[in-house]
This record gives C-alpha cells, sequence and structure tokens, in this order.
C-alpha cells in the first residue's frame, strides 16, 4: 500500500502484484505503454499516465487526470464510476468501461479525444474541444456529448436513457444503422442526421442547416423541432407523428 506513485522513465511501465495507492498515481512512459492490468490493483486518487497506449484496471472508482496518450486509452473499474479532473488528450481510440450500474464522466471541456469513444456505462457524459468519434456505446441510463467540434459515429449507440448531442455550428451525424435510442434524441448542430434501428422519439432539436432522421420505427417528437433547412423523416413502413406545440 502506498500514498502516491510518480514514476517517469524512458520504458515500458507494466505491472506484476497489486497496486494499492490511496494516493495520486503518475506514470510516464515517454513514448512507450502503461499497461496496469493486475486484477486486483486498487486506486484511489487520481491517475495520470503519459506514454503511447495506456491500458488500467481498477477495482475501485476510477479518476483519471491529466493524461497524454499518442496511442490508445483503456479503462476499465469493476466496481467503481469513471471521471476525470484533468486534461485527456488521446490521439488513439478510448475505451471505457465502467460496468452498467457506474457511470462515465469524461466531463473536462478541454479533453481532445482523436480516435473513437467507445464507453459502457449508466449514465454517459463526455465533453471536448474539437470533434468527437463516438464508437460502439452501451448505456443504461443517458448519453451527453459536448464538443466544440462535429459528432460523428461510426459504431452502434444502445441507449437506454435519453441522448444529448451539442455541437454547436458544427454537424451532428450519428449514421450508424444500428444505433438503438430507447429515449428521447435532443441534438443541437448545423446539419443532423440520425440513423436507427426501432423507433426515435425527437427531443428538443435545433438545427441551423439540414434534418434528416431515418429508422425502422415509429418517428415522433417529445420536444420543439426548430429546424433552418430541410426535414426529410423516413419512418419506412411506420408512422410519423410530430405534434408538439
Amino acid at each position: 500500500t502506498m500514498t502516491t506513485i510518480p514514476i517517469d522513465t524512458t520504458g515500458a511501465i507494466t505491472d506484476s502484484g497489486t497496486l494499492t495507492i490511496t494516493g495520486t498515481t503518475t506514470l510516464n512512459a515517454g513514448a512507450t505503454a502503461v499497461t496496469l492490468d493486475e486484477a486486483a490493483s486498487a486506486f484511489t486518487g487520481a491517475v495520470s499516465l503519459t506514454g503511447s497506449n495506456a491500458s488500467v484496471l481498477n477495482t475501485l472508482a476510477t479518476v483519471l487526470g491529466v493524461s497524454t496518450l499518442t496511442g490508445n486509452l483503456g479503462v476499465t473499474s469493476t466496481a467503481g464510476a469513471v471521471t476525470n479532473t484533468g486534461k485527456l488528450a488521446v490521439t488513439g481510440t478510448t475505451t471505457v468501461n465502467a460496468g452498467a450500474g457506474n457511470n462515465i464522466t469524461l466531463g473536462t471541456a478541454t479533453n481532445t479525444f482523436g480516435g473513437a469513444l467507445a464507453l459502457i456505462g449508466d449514465d454517459v457524459t463526455v465533453a471536448a474541444t474539437g470533434a468527437v468519434k463516438l464508437g460502439v456505446i452501451t448505456t443504461a441510463g443517458d448519453l451527453a456529448v459536448t464538443p466544440t467540434g462535429a459528432v460523428t459515429n461510426t459504431g452502434a449507440l444502445t441507449i437506454a436513457g435519453t441522448t444529448t448531442v451539442s455541437a454547436g455550428a458544427n454537424d451532428v451525424t450519428l449514421g450508424t444503422a444500428a444505433n438503438a435510442f430507447t429515449g428521447a434524441v435532443a441534438t443541437t448542430g448545423k446539419n443532423v442526421t440520425v440513423l436507427a434501428t426501432g423507433a426515435v422519439n425527437l427531443g428538443a432539436t435545433t438545427a441551423t442547416g439540414n434534418f434528416a432522421v431515418t429508422s425502422t420505427g415509429a418517428i415522433t417528437d417529445s420536444g420543439n423541432l426548430t429546424v433552418t433547412g430541410t426535414t426529410t423523416l423516413n419512418a419506412g413502413a411506420t408512422a410519423i407523428t410530430l405534434d408538439q406545440a
């Protein structure tokens, strides 16, 4: 058991024993990888990582501090939420698994994600500077994404709660046909595109360009739709009902 663990090296950092750290963990592997994959390790304080690829397995809630990675980031919390208190700058993919009962809150506005985000949790929140690519995401609760750039998705979004995506003056393209939205989908952007399997309930939507929704189920609305350009809705053989006053 250690209070803090600062390590700075030019080589890879790995573990072969259980790490129990009550304070902060700061690991700098330069241009090489950080791999903390011991199943019983417990990190209480913030974990800050510098390197190429980094992976962390934690039996507690995970707090991510300032981290800069030229490759991929992988985080698995087996018994707690995942949050971040410092900027995450990840050039590759970001994969976070907090389980079905725990939240993921990557809420630092200066986060930058070069690759796709693959996330599993209860309520999932992502803030970022620049564009955000959503990979395979599964939530038992809500999904909220707020970047300063465009939002796209390359993997299926399976969202049990509401989906809120705000891209400011940039496009929102949730263009994977296997997306499944149980709750309302509320979007803000320029051109907004939503594809889905099953029904789609449109929440409050603002598109300063065009708005397009294609689903295999009915399309309804539960929020006001404000669309400057064209609106194109395709519900296949099912109904379209836009009756918000």
